[in-house]
């Protein structure tokens, strides 16, 4: 195991690292310049949605189904197959909610794009409850992130993220017990209600500050060689394996520890540890960086950033301060 020792060693290189491009930037993200800007139109966004019939074939002839099929108008694409009482959300319906928000002053639009071949728009929004943490040497900005997906059986989510500037980690999805009360769901089966969404989102941001009293827990306690190998087995190993040797993604998560860009802040905590974690999810595992981005947002590697802060934030209650 990695002592403190062996990582002061790395600790100009974990310092001089070229600027690290945002996941989402790399999946094909769009920056927003100005909030006034039609960015929906220069980024190729505005396209349309509209729900069309499906045919089947019983006795001969054609009878008209139950169900429908959800196509981007202008390329014609069958994006989902949906039932006659799925309401689409729009991508300019979405966007605009967004662009009012900025312009209450709550957030600043910063960047928009799509994923999952055009079955989910998202745009991100900086709040003004940044912190940061050694001083302000380790900048974590707070952002809303909203998403809508038009693939059938996914709603409208809308959540509280954040982002470490030194390596772009983002930590959205993972805020322990309470990240369901900071994400919203919007079901397509009801209206888009913008009005209610943003009480939402002003109740929700009230939350944001306990994810800031964690990172402040994490970077305040020191780990032990003992419980850092079992933290990694615990976050990357399938549950009920007795294996003590570390699975290829532990052992990545693990070098990311003095390899990711900001290692030397929180030289020897937990979060130090935690953030290994979300380096690598978000940046080294995956086929690929659109796949990857999916992924951390809602599959298997938000999943197992929930746990990493979990159990981060549970062996640092029990760790000894700096």
């Amino acid at each position: 195991m990695l002592d403190t020792a062996t990582m002061e060693r790395y600790i100009s290189r974990a310092t001089n690292h070229e600027p690290v491009v945002a996941p989402w930037i790399k999946a094909g993200g769009y920056v927003i310049k100005s909030p006034d800007e039609d960015f929906l139109v220069k980024n190729g966004l505005d396209w349309d949605i509209e729900k069309r019939p499906l045919y089947y074939r019983h006795n001969g002839e054609l009878v008209e189904s139950e169900e429908q099929s959800l196509v981007r108008v202008d390329t014609g694409k069958e994006l989902s197959v949906v039932t006659r009482d799925w309401h689409p959300v729009r991508n300019r319906v979405s966007f605009e909610f967004f662009r009012d928000l900025a312009r209450e002053g709550k957030a600043e639009l910063t960047s928009c794009g799509t994923a999952d071949d055009d079955r989910l728009v998202w745009l991100l929004a900086k709040t003004n409850q940044s912190f940061g943490l050694f001083k302000g040497k380790d900048e974590i900005e707070s952002y809303l992130h909203f998403s809508t997906s038009h693939r059938y059986g996914v709603g409208t989510i809308l959540a509280w993220t954040s982002v470490r500037l030194w390596c772009m980690n983002q930590h959205r999805m993972a805020l322990s017990k309470n990240n369901c009360d900071l994400k919203v769901n919007l079901h397509h089966r009801t209206q888009f209600d913008s009005d209610k969404v943003s009480q939402m989102v002003t109740a929700a941001m009230l939350r944001s500050q306990e994810y800031r009293e964690q990172a402040t827990l994490l970077s305040e306690r020191r780990y032990t060689n003992e419980d850092l190998g079992d933290y990694f087995r615990a976050v990357f190993h399938p549950r009920g394996s007795t294996k003590m040797e570390f699975s290829p993604n532990a052992a990545l998560a693990i070098s990311s520890m003095v390899s990711q860009p900001g290692a030397a802040m929180g030289l020897g905590t937990w979060w130090q540890v935690w953030n290994a974690v979300t380096y690598t999810v978000d940046h080294l595992l995956g086929q690929g960086v659109g796949t990857r981005l999916m992924s951390s947002w809602f599959g298997h590697g938000q999943r197992t950033k929930k746990l990493a802060l979990d159990l981060a934030l549970d062996y640092a209650s029990r760790s000894p301060r700096n």
